[in-house]
């Protein structure tokens, strides 16, 4: 299962890398492993510092940006078992994917249906972060 962080505990816009990077960041389905390279350029990459951050502030340290595979095959073809307030995409909002494609990184728009091709280095957007848990470990919020 993914789960995404809060709604108003996503990424707040920036870039994805500056200068352009071309690490092995390719992988379509493993956001956990791209993010971890994001991370570990520091300053080089505003995303990965992002992500950095929210993994010690809530200390947690398996939060990441997920790949496009996730978003697209996973987050939003789940998105209508979703409770409200657990919803990935926020209208007019477009997110970042850990994956990169050439000099840019995959984007997708607040629907999660229009994939685009973003350059890394001038384009700014948000990033919802998500973790990969076991069914097990999940608790349902009190309602």
């Amino acid at each position: 299962m993914l789960i995404a962080s809060p709604i108003g505990g996503h990424i707040a816009a920036c870039k994805w890398a500056d200068p352009v990077v071309s690490l092995d960041m390719d992988d379509f389905s493993i956001g956990l492993e791209n993010t971890n390279q994001l991370i570990a350029l520091g300053a080089q990459s505003p995303l990965g510092q992002a992500a950095q951050a929210y993994r010690t502030l809530t200390g947690i340290d398996d939060w990441y940006v997920p790949s496009i595979n996730e978003i697209k095959n996973v987050l939003h073809t789940n998105r209508a078992v979703l409770p409200a307030g657990h919803e990935y995409f926020t209208p007019a909002a477009i997110n970042w994917a850990s994956t990169r494609y050439g000099n840019g990184a995959y984007v997708l728009n607040s629907s999660g249906v229009t994939t685009t091709v973003a350059s890394q280095a001038t384009n700014s957007y948000v990033s919802r972060l998500v973790r990969r848990i076991h069914r097990s470990e999940w608790v349902a919020d009190e309602v």
